[in-house]
C-alpha cells in the first residue's frame, strides 16, 4: 500500500499553567504534526515533537528535515514490523521525526494486517504516576490529598536546591497520616550536587521513595552517586541514546531508565534497550516529552511493552488547553485503560 499527501504543519500547544523546570519557565510547546494518506483517503498522523534544551534537535533542524521529506511524492506501507523499522531509519537520522513516521506505519501496519501486531499486548491497564511540585508545607499537603483521592500512588515530587525541607516533611507527613503507603520519586532535574545528594538520600532512606531522578548534572558524579546513594538512582537526560545506556550499565549502579521514546527514537530503539537491560537489574520507565495527545497517543503504545508494573509518565493530557485531537487514553484511577483497538481508532478533533 502508498501513502502520499504529505504534509507537515506546526502547532502550538498551550500549557494550563506556565510549566516550569530548572531550564526556564515556559507558557506554550512548539510541535509539528505530520500527515499521509492512503488510497482510500484514510489520514495518518504522527506527531514530532523536539525538547531542544534536552536534546540536540532544533526546531528549525527539524523543520528544515521535514521540508526535504516533503519532496518525497510516496511513501510505502510495509508488511512486517521490522520492515517498518527499517523503512523509517532509512527516512531520517532524527529521533523525533523517526517517532512521528514510526507512529504513521506502524498504524498503517496493523490496520492493514492485524497480524503484525501480535508483538504487542492487545490490551493492559498501565499504572501511572504523577507530578507534584513543592510549595509550601500546607499548601503541598492539600495537592497530595488531592492526588490521592484521584487514585494515584506513585507521586513524583519536583525538587530543586531550596525545598528539600519541605519535600521530607511531606513525605514523612503522609507516611504518618495517609491510610495506605504511597510510593514517592524525587526529581530534582539536575540542580543538586553530589554531596548534597549523598546527605539527603541518607535521610529518606526508611520512608517510601523508589528512587531519585538525574539528582546532579554532571555524568561522572552520577556515577559515583549510584554506588554510593542508599536509594535507588534514575537517569533521564543523562541517557538519550543507546550508546548512553550502554555505557551506564556498564559502568554504573544505575537501577532506573527513565526514558523519553520521541528524544529517544521510538519503539524500534526501546526494544533495543530492552535487550540491553535484560540481566542487569535495571527498570525502564516511559516518560512524556510533552507530546500532544497525537504523540501522546504512540506513547501509551510504548509503555504496553514494557514488562514491569511500575507507574509511566503518561498523565499529561491535561497540561494543555487546545489539544489538537481528543484524549484516547484517559488516565482514570492512576490508571490507563490501553487497548490495540483504541490506538488504532481514527482521531476526532476540530483542530486538525
Amino acid at each position: 500500500m502508498k501513502l502520499t499527501s504529505f504534509k507537515y504543519f506546526s502547532y502550538n500547544l498551550i500549557f494550563s499553567n506556565d510549566f516550569i523546570t530548572s531550564k526556564g519557565k515556559s507558557n506554550h510547546r512548539k510541535i509539528f504534526i505530520i500527515v499521509l494518506k492512503d488510497e482510500s483517503d484514510r489520514l495518518f498522523y504522527g506527531e514530532a515533537a523536539p525538547l531542544p534544551q534536552f536534546n540536540l534537535e532544533s526546531y528549525q533542524e527539524v523543520e528544515n528535515e521535514l521540508k526535504r521529506l516533503s519532496r518525497i511524492q510516496t511513501f510505502e506501507c510495509k508488511n512486517s514490523l521490522q520492515d517498518v523499522f527499517d523503512y523509517v531509519n532509512s527516512l531520517s537520522s532524527f529521533s523525533t521525526i523517526k517517532y512521528a513516521f514510526e507512529q504513521i506505519f506502524l498504524t498503517c501496519l496493523f490496520l492493514n494486517d492485524i497480524k503484525a501486531s501480535h508483538s504487542f499486548p492487545s490490551a493492559k491497564d498501565i499504572n501511572v504516576n504523577t507530578v507534584l511540585d513543592i510549595k509550601n508545607f500546607e499548601t503541598s499537603k492539600m495537592q497530595l490529598k488531592k492526588l490521592v483521592e484521584k487514585g494515584f500512588t506513585v507521586i513524583k515530587l519536583k525538587a530543586d536546591n531550596n525545598n528539600f525541607n519541605e519535600l521530607y516533611n511531606l513525605i514523612a507527613w503522609s507516611f504518618d497520616e495517609i491510610e495506605y503507603r504511597l510510593k514517592f520519586r524525587i526529581d530534582p532535574n539536575g540542580s543538586w550536587d553530589k554531596k548534597n545528594t549523598i546527605i539527603r538520600s541518607n535521610k529518606l532512606e526508611l520512608l517510601p521513595v523508589e528512587y531519585i531522578e538525574q539528582p546532579v548534572s554532571d555524568i561522572n558524579d552520577l556515577v559515583k552517586i549510584s554506588f554510593e546513594s542508599p536509594i535507588p538512582i534514575a537517569v533521564d537526560e543523562s541517557v538519550r541514546n543507546l550508546d548512553d545506556a550502554e555505557i551506564l550499565i556498564n559502568n554504573s549502579n544505575i537501577k532506573f531508565f527513565v526514558i523519553k521514546p520521541m528524544l529517544f527514537g521510538g519503539i524500534s530503539n526501546l526494544i533495543k534497550l530492552m535487550n540491553l537491560v535484560e540481566g542487569n537489574d535495571i527498570q525502564m520507565i516511559i516518560s512524556s516529552s510533552l507530546e500532544s495527545n497525537i504523540g501522546r497517543r504512540h506513547l501509551v503504545l510504548s509503555s504496553s511493552i514494557i514488562d514491569n508494573n511500575l507507574a509511566h509518565g503518561l498523565g499529561t493530557s491535561e497540561l494543555f488547553t487546545n489539544q489538537p485531537t481528543d484524549d484516547i487514553f484517559p488516565v482514570n484511577n492512576g490508571m490507563i485503560d490501553y487497548s490495540l483497538k483504541n490506538y488504532l481508532s481514527p482521531l476526532i478533533s476540530d483542530e486538525i
